[in-house]
């Protein structure tokens, strides 16, 4: 099992910060990594939303199915993902005295082939696309 957490603080009110992390319409602005995000059928937010989301990963494109499974706004959204490589991420928000401290947390189970690589290269790697998405959420705040 891999395991990234990074955070950052964004001058920003927390409600503002949490309906941008929220806003798959609106994924794209931020998140490193990923060239897709489409929602399926049911709720377009809160628990049971799902969209299928695509993006590249050590050169390699990759589909997943994300749903999100706990939904507290303003301070915790939780998703499960699908696909070659599970997950269950975590975004943490609290109130900070310069803005709102936004934490993430990814717990991954890889496929065989990225295992043999290992999940310590695995954690680098991502670790470094959830710091870039942090910056770019912070610059758009």
């Amino acid at each position: 099992m891999a395991r990234v957490h990074e955070s950052i603080v964004v001058s920003a009110p927390i409600s503002d910060v949490f309906d941008l992390i929220a806003d798959y319409r609106r994924a794209l602005e931020w998140m490193e990594g990923f060239s897709r995000f489409d929602l399926m059928p049911g709720p377009s937010k809160g628990v049971g939303a799902r969209v299928r989301a695509a993006g590249t990963f050590l050169g390699f494109t990759l589909e997943t199915e994300l749903e999100i499974v706990e939904y507290e706004r303003p301070y915790r959204l939780v998703s499960r993902s699908t696909g070659p490589i599970k997950a269950l991420t975590t975004w943490l928000l609290s109130q900070d005295e310069s803005g709102t401290r936004v934490s993430f947390a990814g717990d991954y189970s890889l496929p065989l082939a990225l295992r043999l690589a290992g999940d310590r290269a695995f954690e680098q790697v991502v670790a470094g696309q959830i710091r870039r998405s942090l910056v770019n959420l912070q610059r758009l705040c």
